[in-house]
């Protein structure tokens, strides 16, 4: 029996005497709520020196989980006819002192693992990864800038990051809905 199945009987068999320790959210998962909401975007990609600019549009779902210690994102985009999904979840680990994450998509062949901070002066979270891409196999060091404009309106933006410096890919600029509120009569 292996040690996750031994525990789950365990927590089965035992009832509601056992107490499993419940962390708090801290001041660092503010940076993951604010976030919260479904996220209408205009999207431009820039596919290199000389290429014109391709434009799209995207949408996301961002809702914290776990009693507010994590996020998770459900992303779509739309560039002409080539529809694209992405999925995260991203929280905060206080041993390391810094943000963590992973990433899956239509577009990577294997999940993506991230790090990085907020800068709350900043309203700006980096994120730190390698990427392998799918048709070539190649790694590729990427960086993701999140920088909260205010409570309803936020820019994402990715850049490989090369040795001759970084190199903007994709640049996502978003609007929160309004939220829907249940009218009672």
């Amino acid at each position: 029996m292996n040690i996750l199945a031994a525990s789950a009987a365990f927590l089965i068999l035992s009832g509601p005497a056992v107490q499993l320790p419940s962390p708090k959210p801290t001041k660092e998962h503010t940076a993951l709520k604010a976030e919260e909401g479904v996220w209408d975007g205009k999207v431009k990609m820039f596919p290199g020196p000389g290429a014109p600019v391709i434009e799209g549009k995207s949408l996301e779902t961002v809702t914290t989980v776990c009693n507010g210690l994590h996020s998770t994102a459900s992303f779509t985009m739309e560039i002409g006819t080539t529809k694209f999904e992405g999925h995260s979840v991203i929280g905060y680990n206080p041993l390391k002192k810094e943000y963590t994450g992973t990433w899956v998509d239509t577009s990577t062949i294997a999940p993506t693992l991230m790090t990085g901070k907020y800068d709350a002066d900043k309203k700006t979270m980096t994120m730190l990864s390698t990427v392998v891409d799918a048709a070539s196999g190649q790694k590729l060091k990427q960086k993701q800038i999140t920088t909260m404009v205010d409570d309803n309106t936020k820019k994402f933006e990715i850049f490989f990051v090369t040795p001759q410096g970084d190199v903007r890919i994709l640049e996502i600029n978003a609007k929160k809905r309004k939220e829907e509120k249940n009218a009672e009569k």
